[in-house]
């Protein structure tokens, strides 16, 4: 069996997506690292090849989030369009969710609206067979694998699109506490700040400090606080104020969004645990 990237091999292929600061562009792809690596390593070698995606996994050290996400994003599209096998399996963790989710829902937009790559999306979409997502910033609301930590994805916006047809496919695994994919958009403003984040890149401060002066000259400000708009609204703005402040120190307590190795969401079973079997199962079906 061929893997289309020039390695004899299995006809499957696991591709873990890291998160931020977790690999860089010239690591190599065939080395199981990070939060993910404590999943594909519970898979055998015979059964799957597994890809850890290189990318510039930064988040404002020279490379903006948002420039960092839309490559790992292009070359996670390229990668899966150009592998021969006829099952993909998709990891991400944090930063590396957030690049499977929205490349594989702009293929599926693609698809939807029938643009000029849709033949060769749909190839892909058919051929993955599993999505698997922890702590993802992306992550929509009521989509979890355990309890539902509350509220959605950070980042998440109705703009991402949905998971439609594929939504049997992905398991979100979010634990508590988590603000990275579990804020709450009417009780806290945490929503509100990968507005200023995004573009962050403290080698490029002038670019970044515009980018928050265009969020705030542009934007209504009863658009970013809607609270303000109703009766009492000063009242509500100070309750998500608080709601917010508390939830950053719990956040930061905790160091929550990297113990997912030892997060136990459904039935006693680690996530990571939890994500190798259900790979395993649907590869021997």
């Amino acid at each position: 069996m061929a893997t289309g990237l020039g390695v004899p091999g299995p006809d499957r292929i696991v591709i873990a997506v890291p998160g931020t600061s977790e690999t860089g562009p010239h690591a190599d792809p065939h080395v199981e690292i990070g939060m993910l690596g404590e999943a594909t390593k519970q898979l055998t070698n015979q059964l799957f090849e597994k890809h850890f995606l290189p990318y510039d996994a930064l988040y404002g050290q020279g490379t903006s989030y948002r420039q960092s996400r839309d490559y790992a994003i292009e070359k996670l599209t390229s990668l899966m369009l150009n592998y021969g096998g006829t099952e993909i399996y998709l990891l991400g963790y944090s930063q590396g969710a957030a690049v499977v989710t929205l490349a594989v829902k702009r293929m599926i937009k693609a698809v939807l609206a029938e643009d000029a790559r849709a033949k060769d999306y749909r190839g892909v979409l058919d051929r993955i067979k599993g999505i698997y997502l922890i702590a993802n910033p992306h992550r929509q609301p009521g989509m979890i694998y355990g309890a539902d930590p509350g509220g959605e994805g950070i980042s998440f916006s109705p703009e991402d699109g949905w998971w439609g047809e594929m939504k049997n496919l992905v398991m979100e695994i979010g634990a508590p506490g988590d603000i990275i994919s579990s804020s709450d958009p009417n009780t806290t403003f945490l929503k509100r700040l990968p507005l200023y984040t995004i573009d962050m890149n403290w080698a490029n401060t002038i670019g970044w400090a515009k980018s928050i002066y265009d969020v705030m000259t542009h934007t209504n400000p009863f658009t970013l606080y809607p609270e303000l708009r109703k009766e009492f609204g000063f009242f509500t703005y100070l309750a998500r104020y608080w709601n917010t402040a508390r939830a950053l120190k719990n956040y930061i307590k905790t160091n929550v969004h990297v113990k997912y190795v030892t997060y136990y969401p459904y039935e006693g079973q680690s996530c990571m645990r939890a994500i190798a079997n259900d790979i395993i199962q649907k590869a021997v079906m």
